[in-house]
């Protein structure tokens, strides 16, 4: 059983998105601090079981002499288009994933599932992405597993048409499996594996919810 296991881990790869500006903190939003971690090293430690490669991808080899520091078993991707969103940065790094599928995330994401990962990247056995969303439409699609190689083209696609946002990738991909978010539920009815850091007041949700989190263990 775990000879399988660690095969499937094996054929598995996870892109973490961190290059990408946060003007609201006023510095680099993976290096922010909760409860004594960058946001980037929650993310990593909940993400790093479900697949054997994780890619980083960050803007600058500054940020890489950074990260390294506190990041081990993973690979950086450098931004080689300069910052054009968030798109070429992931196309930096879908470029040297190893996979054939990957899941795909963000820096400010602390509470990442790696349990609603695997589920994913076994419902992507033959589709081109298997994306949460949300009853009025919106889609998460920084907590989604994607087949590599077609998320490469979509993301090439999307570049040369001067797109940016992760909506226009996904608008040229074919196969996807929408899983609502009140199916998640039942798995985790809180579904706070969906916040994201975007302010302060985001921060002091995120203790509270950590705070929660340690109260249930010690019960």
């Amino acid at each position: 059983m775990y000879q399988e296991r660690n095969a499937m881990v094996s054929m598995r790869s996870v892109i973490i998105l961190a290059g990408g500006r946060s003007n609201r903190f006023g510095k680099d939003k993976g290096l922010v601090s909760l409860a004594d971690k960058a946001l980037i090293e929650h993310v990593y430690e909940n993400v790093r079981e479900v697949a054997k490669e994780v890619v980083v991808a960050i803007s600058s080899k500054g940020q890489r002499e950074v990260y390294s520091r506190f990041l081990d078993r993973c690979t950086f991707s450098i931004d080689e288009q300069h910052c054009k969103g968030p798109l070429s940065g992931l196309w930096s790094a879908l470029k040297i994933v190893k996979a054939k599928k990957v899941a795909i995330v963000a820096c400010d994401m602390p509470f990442v599932s790696g349990n609603l990962l695997n589920l994913f990247f076994e419902l992507c056995t033959r589709q081109d992405a298997v994306i949460p969303r949300w009853p009025n439409g919106y889609i998460e699609a920084l907590h989604a597993v994607y087949d590599s190689v077609n998320c490469l083209a979509a993301t090439s696609t999307a570049l040369d048409k001067g797109c940016r946002n992760l909506r226009s990738m996904i608008s040229n991909l074919h196969r996807i499996l929408y899983v609502s978010t009140e199916v998640i539920r039942e798995i985790q009815p809180e579904l706070t594996m969906f916040t994201n850091i975007n302010s302060r007041r985001d921060l002091i949700v995120a203790r509270r919810i950590l705070a929660m989190q340690s109260l249930g263990q010690s019960q």
